[in-house]
């Protein structure tokens, strides 16, 4: 049975804010020997096990990782119990699971990533104000900044830290924020951008599709603040948003997954747009397929496989488009989006009325 006692030293000691050469002064050891445990070359001698867990305020099990070993499958039953419940829009239940499961488990890092994904749904994906928000404030700076400090994975760190910081900025902290966005990776030094030159031919073909997938999500994010969240006449901002509805063809061959949030609400600000104008046809032909997006939303399947010539065979699934709001987003866009003054100049057409019809069915 491998212990995995090295991997246990490191994380206590980095908990503690105790470098190697602070913790090899205290053992009476050289720093070499905490460097070879930490990356599980050998062993700490035996008689130190009991020193060592002593110091860091754990029993000799908890260093040596058996209690890890005879748990492992009750954590394992945690994250994939979490998993389902935020796929099925459980929010609020996954947050209480998570934190359960952090209350007997506080050292596993696993499950304090699932706790800080589901707060960051609670408090940025649903209808809480900022006031609301300011209430899990400092339990996601505790437990993000936690995850930074003792994660050994890059991408875990990372994807940490771009949370961390747009929580900042949605908390009115731009300046935070903007720091931890600085300390991320330009996304021409990427993996994914310089990795193809290393792979053999098979390889190249899912690599080339994934850089194509992440690639495509980051200028169709960017096309969307830049005609949403910008300072840009309606005009233009219509023009940016029928191009972004062109890539999504371009980039699916025409059979874009048609259950998504984001289609629905692309349609509701192009309509918005048009409204502004006093184009009533457009805007109700965009506020149509608004509705149609919502509906298909509203009944999607747990999982679907779909297949382009770009990014050859994916799927996607209920997690994706996590939302701690637990109406469907029928009601959400009767209830709220059409709800707008934009859309005052519509409420008396046939076509408005039956609009609102067709997502109370």
């Amino acid at each position: 049975m491998k212990l995995n006692i090295g991997k246990s030293i490191k994380n206590l000691r980095k908990s503690k804010g105790v470098t190697q050469e602070q913790l090899s002064e205290i053992l009476g050891v050289s720093c070499q020997s905490v460097s070879r445990w930490e990356n599980e070359f050998c062993y700490p001698d035996i008689e130190l096990i009991p020193i060592i867990a002593s110091y860091f305020g754990v029993t000799v099990d908890e260093l040596m990782c058996i209690h890890n070993i005879s748990d492992k499958h009750k954590i394992e039953k945690i994250l994939t119990e979490h998993k389902n419940l935020i796929s099925n829009g459980k929010i609020n239940e996954s947050i209480k699971l998570a934190k359960s499961g952090i209350t007997e488990y506080p050292a596993n890092l696993d499950i304090a990533v699932c706790l800080l994904y589901s707060l960051f749904i609670y408090c940025h994906n649903s209808s809480l104000s900022i006031d609301e928000s300011r209430e899990y404030d400092e339990e996601i700076l505790l437990l993000a900044n936690r995850i930074i400090r003792e994660s050994d994975n890059i991408d875990i760190v990372l994807q940490t830290k771009s949370r961390l910081a747009f929580h900042h900025c949605k908390m009115g902290r731009k300046k935070e924020g903007r720091k931890l966005y600085e300390e991320l990776p330009s996304v021409l030094l990427c993996r994914e951008m310089r990795i193809l030159s290393s792979l053999d031919d098979k390889e190249k073909i899912y690599a080339a599709q994934d850089l194509i997938r992440k690639s495509y999500n980051l200028l169709s994010k960017a096309m969307w603040d830049l005609a949403i969240n910008c300072s840009i006449p309606d005009k233009t901002a219509l023009i940016i948003l029928e191009k972004r509805e062109q890539l999504d063809e371009l980039i699916y061959d025409g059979e874009f997954p048609n259950y998504t949030w984001d289609k629905a609400l692309s349609h509701i600000e192009a309509a918005k747009l048009y409204a502004k104008e006093n184009n009533v046809d457009k805007a109700i032909i965009h506020l149509k397929k608004a509705v149609q997006f919502a509906l298909d939303y509203d009944k999607r399947p747990k999982e679907k496989n779909f297949y382009s010539t770009l990014l050859g065979k994916f799927s996607k699934n209920r997690s994706e488009y996590a939302s701690a709001d637990t109406r469907s987003l029928s009601e959400i866009m009767k209830n709220d989006w059409l709800q707008s003054p934009y859309f005052d100049l519509l409420r008396n057409y046939n076509e408005f009325l039956n609009i609102l019809s067709n997502l109370s069915r």
